[in-house]
């Protein structure tokens, strides 16, 4: 949710950055001080594995301002806490789990989401 909101009030540029404070800001701050501390990724879930994507709301007849919609999607994948071996692959228990977290928010200033 962090990541939505912080992509609903930045310019699309600044958003869609790998060094942003979207894809990273926001996500070295949860892997620092959030839960994710205890949490073992196999990967950054920032960078190339968050999305940013923008879409068209509706049109103002009067103003003719189109809204617009963010949506951020974050894939992370991470190791079991601990590990209970088993004869086959359990994802959770004996394997990493992957878990995919999206959110839409609509844009403050639908200018930042550029053309």
């Amino acid at each position: 949710m962090m990541q939505v909101k912080e992509a609903a009030v930045c310019q699309a540029s600044d958003a869609q950055s790998n060094s942003g404070q979207v894809k990273k800001g926001v996500v070295d701050n949860w892997l620092q001080h959030g839960i994710g501390v205890f949490v073992k990724t196999t990967s950054y879930p920032g960078g190339n594995n968050t999305k940013v994507v923008y879409t068209n709301g509706q049109l103002d007849p009067q103003t003719k301002i189109m809204d617009k919609f963010v949506t951020v999607t974050t894939t992370v994948t991470c190791q079991p806490f601990l590990t209970i071996p088993f004869w086959f692959p359990v994802p959770g228990l004996s394997a990493p789990m992957t878990f995919v977290y999206s959110a839409q928010a609509q844009m403050e200033n639908p200018d930042n989401a550029g053309p």
